[in-house]
């Protein structure tokens, strides 16, 4: 523990009075998330502050979301990260529709929660602690989590993957024609753009590339070959 994070634990509780001292929330998209910024954020060089803000974070699957869902859409995602695309999803298709997420870490689990009850979006998203397809690259822990078979998808209006290379097995050998999938490609695990986009149009769905999926990371998207692929049925 470094010296800051002492100080901080023994005098937070008075500190935390002022409102310099208080921990902050991080906003990513414009949104806060289960991520909190301690009152010594500012003191500390900028190359070396961590959870900064970041209004474009996901902005791509962000910006599928928006162009597909409506109120009353049902929408099923693989991967809730910290869960902002679930938060973007659930204020889209309001409280006539349904959001089903899909995780296999814990730990994103409950991030996924807290970011969630942070913007008052807990009333039509359910969180299931699962790993569809495979696990070939899921964040942290993945005790107890559940397999389940890509066939097993529930229907519905939109669906969202966003798992970490297991695209490809999903896609090939789930049951469910959803109106419109997103897909955040993930060349360096195996799926990449070409052969998500090849796929996604055999199965008879128009493809349209959205750009790399982080836009503050955009080398290293370009590198990895990460990118969001919108498809919609013909």
């Amino acid at each position: 523990m470094s010296g800051l994070e002492m100080q901080n634990n023994e005098s937070g509780p008075m500190l935390e009075r002022f409102p310099f001292f208080r921990t902050q929330p991080v906003y990513y998209a414009g949104m806060p998330v289960a991520l909190d910024r301690k009152w010594w954020y500012k003191l500390l060089p900028k190359k070396r502050r961590n959870y900064k803000d970041l209004p474009a974070y996901e902005a791509a699957l962000i910006s599928g979301l928006t162009k597909s869902a409506k109120a009353g859409s049902h929408v099923v995602v693989v991967g809730a990260g910290v869960g902002v695309t679930i938060a973007a999803a659930a204020k889209l298709v309001g409280s006539t529709g349904s959001v089903v997420c899909y995780e296999g870490s814990s730990q994103c689990i409950d991030q996924a929660t807290e970011t969630l009850a942070r913007n008052n979006l807990t009333g039509n998203v359910k969180l299931i602690h699962a790993i569809v397809g495979e696990d070939i690259s899921v964040y942290k822990s993945t005790q107890q989590a559940k397999i389940l078979p890509a066939d097993k998808l529930p229907t519905c209006d939109i669906l969202e993957l966003d798992c970490e290379g297991a695209e490809i097995k999903i896609l090939t050998e789930m049951s469910i024609r959803p109106n419109t999938i997103l897909v955040e490609t993930h060349g360096s695990h195996g799926a990449t753009t070409q052969a998500v986009k090849e796929l996604l149009g055999g199965l008879g769905y128009k493809v349209e590339n959205l750009g790399v999926a982080e836009p503050y990371l955009t080398d290293y998207c370009k590198e990895h070959d990460i990118f969001v692929l919108k498809a919609d049925r013909s």
